[in-house]
């Protein structure tokens, strides 16, 4: 732009000066003095304009440096493996209830059942419950006492020796008794007939 503006003002400069050489020149055709015709030269001195040097700023290269976006491997989330236990139940065995047996105990009055019996086996017509002397001893405090025999010894009138008297009549004698009065030995009674009549005149 300068160097543009430095041209057209030496071409106007120039311009100028010719237009002046032919104004002096008119100027002396017309007088009738005989002057010279000066003819001034005007020698515009170049004018050299030195352009400053433009400066071309050289932008940096950008460089564009690709970025490598590296994606996060996927994360591989793996379950726990789910372990199902089978659960056995054991139902437990039915309970057996096993009711105990019912025993019904029938209380038996032995005192009552031997004096039955010694009334139905005709005992009372030889043996007295009050003492009194009949054809066989006396059931009359019998039990635990001391019984004198005819060998001249003692026995005590224990329930095995009341029951022994009654199979075995003639096995231990009462003194003042003879053997063989007693014919029954009664020895077909059961167990519980026998307690009894063991009890009954144990009782007397």
């Amino acid at each position: 732009m300068e160097i543009r503006l430095t041209v057209l003002l030496g071409m106007l400069l120039l311009v100028t000066s010719t237009a002046c050489s032919d104004q002096v020149d008119v100027v002396g055709a017309g007088s009738t003095d005989t002057r010279l015709t000066t003819t001034s030269s005007t020698t515009v001195a170049p004018t050299t304009t030195t352009a400053a040097p433009t400066t071309t700023t050289t932008a940096a290269p950008t460089t564009t440096i690709p970025t490598t976006t590296t994606a996060a491997p996927p994360t591989k989330t793996t379950a726990a493996p789910t372990t199902t236990t089978p659960t056995t139940t054991t139902a437990a065995p039915p309970t057996t209830t096993t009711a105990a047996p019912t025993t019904t105990t029938t209380s038996i009055d032995y005192v009552a059942v031997g004096a039955q019996l010694a009334t139905d086996l005709g005992c009372r017509v030889c043996h007295s419950t009050d003492g009194s002397a009949g054809l066989g001893p006396t059931w009359a405090d019998l039990a635990g006492s001391t019984v004198a025999l005819v060998d001249g010894s003692t026995v005590t009138a224990t329930a095995s020796y009341i029951r022994e008297s009654i199979v075995a009549p003639d096995a231990k004698i009462v003194a003042g008794f003879s053997a063989g009065v007693m014919q029954n030995n009664y020895s077909g009674l059961s167990a519980d007939e026998l307690t009894a009549l063991v009890a009954y005149i144990s009782s007397r």
